[in-house]
Order: C-alpha cells, then sequence, then structure tokens
C-alpha cells in the first residue's frame, strides 16, 4: 500500500519498515515521515532502500496505518479484509474504468448502465454493471487534491472504516465493489477521468434526444468521437446534431465490427434481425420486438447520415 503526499513510500505489510518508491534524501524522508527535517532515519542493514520506521515519532496521519499492531497495518482494517496492497489499483485490469467497454442510460432518467463489450446486446445487458446516478460526482472533482492509499479492500465498509481510521483529511481508496470490480470509495475525474467523461458525454445527449439516448451507447474509446463533435462545436449542437452524431458513431462501430470479421456489411430498414448479420434502423416505434441485435434506433430517411459513403462494399 503507497503512502506519503511529497513522497511516496511502499508499505511492507506484518512490518515495521517501509520501501522507499524512488530515491529521496534523508531529510526528505524525515520530513515527510515526522515533520522534522533533522529527526534520524534509519535504514535497513540488508537493504538500505528500506526504511525502519519509528512509529511512535510518525506523524498522526501516517501512525494510523499501524492502529491495532502487526496484524492491522492498514488503516486500523485487519489484513484479511484487505485484497491487495500491491501497485496502483488505478492500472489494475479489474478497475472499473479499464473494464468498462461502453455505457448507457437505457431508461430516461434512470442509472447508468456500463458495459464490458463496446456494443452491448441490449440495454440491459445482463454481463453489464448498474451504477446510480447520483454515484459518480460529474461536475466537481470532489477529490481534486486527494491523497490516494492503494490498497483494495474486499468491501466497501472496511474502505470507508480505513479512511475513518487513517485520520487523513483529505484521502480515498478503493474496494472489491459491483460485478467484483475495483471501485474506488469516490468516482470523480481524479480517480476516473475517462469514465467520467463519457458518462457527462452520455447525460449531454439524453438532454437533447431522450429517446434516442436510451437506444444508443458510448464507447470510452475514439468510436464516440461523433457524439462529442457537436458538444465541441463553436456554437452549441442541436437536438438533430446530437442524435445524428450518436448514432453516426454507432453505425461507423458496428460496420467497422463486419468489416474486421470478414463480413458483408448490410443495412435491414425496419429490420428486427430476421437477416443474418445485417445492421437494423429501426424506430422500434410500436412494435414488440426486443434485444434486436445490431439496433440503431432511427427512420429509414436517416441512414445517409449514419453512414459513410460506400460503407457497404
Amino acid at each position: 500500500m503507497k503512502f506519503g503526499v511529497n513522497c511516496k513510500f511502499d508499505s511492507l505489510p506484518g512490518s515495521r519498515a517501509q520501501i522507499l518508491s524512488g530515491p529521496v534524501t534523508d531529510r526528505f524522508i524525515a520530513t515527510e515521515l515526522y515533520v522534522d527535517p533533522n529527526d534520524s532515519v534509519k535504514h535497513s542493514p540488508d537493504d538500505f532502500s528500506v526504511v525502519l520506521v519509528d512509529i511512535p515519532k510518525l506523524q498522526p496521519r501516517w501512525k494510523s496505518i499501524y492502529l491495532g499492531g502487526e496484524d492491522k497495518p492498514f488503516g486500523g482494517v485487519p489484513s484479511a479484509d484487505v485484497a491487495t496492497s500491491a501497485g496502483d489499483p488505478k492500472q489494475d485490469a479489474n478497475y472499473i474504468q479499464n473494464v468498462t467497454k461502453s455505457v448507457g442510460i437505457p431508461i430516461w432518467g434512470g442509472n447508468f448502465q456500463l458495459y464490458h463489450q463496446r456494443i452491448p446486446i441490449n440495454g440491459m445487458d445482463k454481463d453489464s454493471v448498474v451504477l446510480a446516478r447520483t454515484e459518480p460526482h460529474l461536475y466537481r472533482d470532489t477529490l481534486k487534491g486527494f491523497t490516494p492509499i492503494d490498497a483494495v479492500y474486499k468491501t466497501r465498509a472496511a474502505a470507508d472504516a480505513a479512511l475513518k481510521a487513517f485520520s487523513i483529511k483529505d484521502a480515498y481508496t478503493y474496494y472489491l465493489g459491483a460485478g467484483n470490480h475495483i471501485w474506488p470509495t469516490t468516482i470523480s475525474d481524479t480517480s476516473a477521468p475517462k469514465l467520467c467523461e463519457v458518462l457527462r458525454q452520455m447525460i449531454d445527449l439524453e438532454r437533447s434526444d431522450a429517446k434516442a439516448a436510451s437506444h444508443l451507447t458510448l464507447e470510452l474509446g475514439l468510436w464516440a468521437l461523433g457524439a462529442r463533435t457537436p458538444v465541441n462545436t463553436a456554437k452549441p449542437g442541436t437536438l438533430a446534431e446530437a442524435s445524428a452524431g450518436a448514432r453516426g458513431g454507432r453505425a461507423g462501430a458496428l460496420a467497422a465490427e463486419l468489416k474486421a470479421a470478414g463480413k458483408p456489411v448490410r443495412v435491414n430498414l425496419g429490420g428486427t434481425g430476421e437477416v443474418a448479420d445485417a445492421i437494423n434502423v429501426n424506430p422500434v416505434l410500436d412494435q414488440q420486438v426486443k434485444d434486436i441485435p445490431r439496433l440503431i434506433k432511427g427512420r429509414a430517411e436517416d441512414v445517409a447520415q449514419m453512414f459513410e459513403s460506400g460503407v457497404g462494399r
């Protein structure tokens, strides 16, 4: 578990030693750990990069790491409640921002759906994770300037308990949450910038055309650029621009996916899945058909704006 503000340390669970993550002077180490730069810093006789910490002299914020003794080196939380303390959780493949391939709002005004696929089968895909609408801090980064505690706790309750025990005013940490993925205790631009950006874009699209948005997803990758373009133009994007841009981004992605698989790109107007591997453009107004594959909600007259010229060749 990393800790420290001006210089970072990697803690060694079950030990009173800390491993420095970078070369710094003893005065710098003493200032970080003990406040006074003139305090002595002891190194391990076996490895000079390991600092033997004088726990009673530690700053209160770092001393709390050792609350409860050797068995509770993670903010007073038993070691058994810690999933891992190695590395930066944000770089882990199982981190929620990394595992999410696209997002959607399948029900107008409802929660976000985080998909493990670039193009989910439908808005309520079983292989997805629900994120409460009020959970992410999308318009104010409440973690700006905060210190990350790089440990992953097995539950949200354990993570919250650790933050309280650490007695660090401005800090956040991580836990295993929905989908058994790694989540930050607070979702904001500091902890998940790419995810927050796409969630904001999804809300903008929903505000422009809620019916269209309920049948669309935005990928965390570059193909969602079509949906973002109206937002970035000199003048505000119109409802038509926002809807067409998002549909165009999805159409391009579906076409590219078919081509990559060596399949022809076919567009079935009003289709419900009866033509194998076709992209179905359907307004889905009064039909009771559900789970239409490769669906783009739209009208036949909009097809020219959805696809680039010659896309089906």
